[in-house]
């Protein structure tokens, strides 16, 4: 588990141009990344800052802080100005590719200077393809050639600057996910230790989807398995097919019966571990039944498989 706080010597905030140094906790109010972020994200260069109120109660839009907009411009340089739909009238380019992190799927987001003169720049979300929440830290940086986005909470980053280990279905507290699965193979109601992320998952939810199971493995039915002692049934695991990491993304919970896979300790660690080749016709096997679900979170297929290092 992740130490309460993890202190760093950092490189925030920015005040025209100057990083400044402090010892603590990382203000993340306007950052670029450091040599732990660079590592973390196989990125030379990337910066990001705070999703605030103002920018959600704004039509979920922000304006983008100097270095961003450095970053932004440097593969974006031809972005209109004046209104958007002004902007499609003119005949002018108003959509623009990123990749998405962790996934590399290629999303388009809409970008203008609203005002003559260009000083403020503006990026618009997409519900379905990238809504951060108030309050997370959203990003661009390098790689590959190619322009990245995407967003952590304040923890999130603080962890991957400091090398924690992540896990992209469950994130990076793994004692938490332990907990989860003992108290979803017990006879009653177990308290999960709290952890700071923020994508809580209900273990009642998880009962529920092991009773609809018959207690077997939905992707290796006939792999042995050990009897648990707490219930003397089948000692079984949950796995919550579109990942929970990628929770920020929706309006809509990922913690509902119909997402949660039930599956023995070893299918649920192939998932989790093994190369992308062995575990796609698991994977794709375990999207059948879950197509309406898909559908009425509007995700493909292709999405769910990025999140499990789908090339």
């Amino acid at each position: 588990m992740l130490p309460a706080v993890l202190k760093f010597c950092i490189v925030s905030p920015i005040h025209d141009g100057v990083a400044v140094k402090n010892e603590g906790r990382l203000d993340l109010e306007d950052f670029i990344f450091d040599d732990g972020l660079k590592t973390f994200f196989l990125s030379g260069n990337g910066a990001g800052s705070k999703i605030t109120e103002k920018d959600e109660a704004s039509k979920r839009q922000l304006t983008v802080a100097k270095h961003e907009r450095l970053l932004l411009l440097k593969y974006h340089p031809d972005i209109p100005t004046g209104a958007l739909g002004e902007a499609e009238k003119r005949g002018e380019k108003v959509l623009f590719r990123f990749r998405l992190f962790p996934t590399g799927q290629p999303i388009d987001l809409k970008i203008n200077f609203p005002k003559p003169g260009k000083n403020e720049l503006r990026l618009y979300f997409n519900e379905a393809v990238f809504s951060p929440n108030v309050w997370d830290n959203w990003f661009l940086f390098e790689r590959n050639d190619e322009i990245w986005i995407g967003s952590l909470d304040d923890t999130e980053i603080e962890a991957a600057r400091a090398g924690a280990p992540i896990d992209w279905q469950n994130g990076f507290d793994q004692a938490v996910e332990e907990a989860y699965q003992e108290a979803t193979n017990a006879k009653l109601p177990v308290l999960v230790p709290s952890s700071s992320l923020k994508y809580r998952r209900d273990q009642k939810v998880a009962i529920e989807a092991m009773s609809k199971s018959g207690n077997i493995c939905e992707m290796m039915p006939s792999h042995p398995t050990f009897i648990s002692r707490a219930t003397g049934a089948p000692y079984l695991e949950a796995h919550h097919f579109v990942p929970m990491m990628e929770q920020r993304h929706f309006e809509v919970s990922l913690d509902v019966v119909e997402n949660i896979c039930i599956l023995n300790p070893y299918a649920h660690r192939m998932l989790h571990h093994a190369t992308y080749s062995e575990i796609e016709p698991h994977l794709m096997e375990l999207a059948g039944p879950r197509e309406g679900f898909l559908k009425e979170i509007g995700v493909s297929v292709d999405r769910v498989l990025r999140s499990y290092g789908r090339p």
